[in-house]
């Protein structure tokens, strides 16, 4: 299924890349930019395995945990493709 990214979730990507990039260099970056690769892969063949957020009830709203860095993948899916709609470090207040 085709993954969508909402503005939100490509200025918390760029965020979280920018800050591994300086904190960490470049090899650290990279090796961050192929998980996330790894787990929207997995998520666009699985949309229904990460866990649903019933907290929200207005859409259905699921979130992946990465396993290798702290961040949350929230998405929506729809009939046409799944919605990233937020990319979070798990230690902020996570609002959708």
């Amino acid at each position: 299924m085709e993954v969508v990214w909402s503005d939100r979730a490509i200025e918390d990507l760029r965020s979280a890349d920018d800050w591994y990039m300086t904190n960490a260099g470049a090899v650290v970056r990279d090796k961050f930019r192929e998980n996330i690769d790894t787990c929207i892969n997995f998520i666009s063949l699985n949309p229904q395995a990460a866990r649903q957020v019933f907290e929200v009830k207005t859409y259905e709203l699921r979130e992946y945990v990465m396993q290798k860095y702290p961040y949350i993948i929230a998405y929506m899916v729809k009939l046409e493709n799944i919605t990233i709609v937020a990319f979070l470090h798990q230690s902020r207040h996570i609002e959708y």
